[in-house]
């Protein structure tokens, strides 16, 4: 794919959603303009969307596209317009990993026994014994589970990309600019 040619129409601009990653004039137009394009999201540094196959595509945001971004979510009316995705400012995807049975065990354990935790917490007066109990038995199992998979493998490496894995982060969905961004586009009283 040498150059990707997005058009955002006037409906995507009525459809869409200020201050959204994934509901915004672009992501929307993506998806329209894209067979097979999900989970669509941009902000300021990139746009990415995984395809059908599972292939995540990641570009580096063109500066008119920013604008637009951020005119848009700033409150003011923006036109329809045109922009391009360049194969050159395309990044590589990172690896993706598959869990191993062993490694869905260890995960099913820790997650029961953060339950167990959580339950021992909360629980009051009689029904603190028996959670008192399950917390026991959940770390009892936790050990064993660690134990009998200690040397295996947990994750398996499914696509060949030899680019290190990018660090996993919380994503809201929402996308605020700074303070100072947003100054720059409102009218400042004169001194």
């Amino acid at each position: 794919m040498a150059q990707l040619r997005i058009h955002v129409t006037a409906d995507d601009i009525a459809k869409a959603e200020r201050e959204k990653t994934m509901k915004c004039v672009v992501a929307r137009a993506i998806a329209r303009s894209v067979p097979g394009a999900t989970r669509v999201e941009v902000d300021l540094q990139s746009i990415r969307w995984t395809t059908k196959e599972g292939d995540r595509w990641i570009y580096l945001t063109p500066p008119v596209v920013q604008g637009y971004v951020i005119d848009f979510d700033a409150g003011e009316s923006i036109e329809p317009f045109m922009f391009a995705l360049d194969s050159r400012h395309r990044l590589p995807a990172a690896r993706k990993y598959k869990s191993t049975p062993a490694g869905k065990a260890v995960d099913k354990a820790r997650h029961t026994n953060a339950s167990a935790q959580k339950k021992l917490a909360r629980a009051t007066g009689a029904s603190r014994k028996a959670a008192s109990e399950e917390a026991k038995r959940a770390e009892v199992n936790l050990a064993t589970v660690r134990a009998a998979y200690k040397g295996a493998v947990r994750r398996e490496r499914v696509n060949d990309s030899t680019r290190p894995a990018l660090p996993r982060l919380h994503k809201s969905g929402g996308r605020w600019f700074g303070v100072r961004q947003l100054r720059a586009n409102q009218d400042t009283p004169a001194d």
